[in-house]
């Protein structure tokens, strides 16, 4: 698909950090430095909604496999975990030293893993915020 021939998703107020799509690709979640999730319909290229809230950057977004829960990684270190038919906040992961760069769940939605600038890699159990395990042995890139 050429430029020309892409259809754009608009609306942004800020650089946008991150982008998902959901699971049976009906939405994609655009997550902008404004803090403002968008979703947005695929078929109708629309606004479908919007997540407030965040009063930071949003640097990663992923869905969850069972296509009802989206969740948003901020500079904070906060990780909300909202519930996408009532918008209402399903959880928050907190207790991350800096800001979350990215996030990913396991298959089943119990575990969280968080990359953080650290260069650690976290574990945490979702219902709980409980740490599960850490990953260490990440160094920085060489030039």
């Amino acid at each position: 698909m050429t430029g020309a021939q892409c259809s754009a998703f608009e609306g942004h107020t800020s650089p946008v950090k991150a982008v998902a799509f959901s699971w049976g690709s009906r939405l994609i979640a655009s997550a902008p430095e404004d803090g403002i999730v968008r979703l947005w319909d695929i078929g109708t290229r629309n606004l479908h909604s919007k997540l407030e809230g965040h009063s930071s950057p949003v640097n990663a977004i992923v869905f969850l496999s069972d296509g009802r829960l989206v969740a948003s990684a901020t500079d904070h270190g906060t990780v909300w975990i909202k519930d996408l038919e009532t918008e209402a906040m399903h959880r928050t992961i907190e207790g991350h030293l800096g800001w979350v760069n990215a996030v990913a769940f396991s298959p089943d939605g119990k575990i969280a893993a968080f990359a953080c600038p650290d260069r650690v890699v976290r574990l945490k159990e979702v219902t709980t915020g409980t740490l599960q395990g850490i990953f260490k042995g990440h160094s920085e890139m060489a030039s």
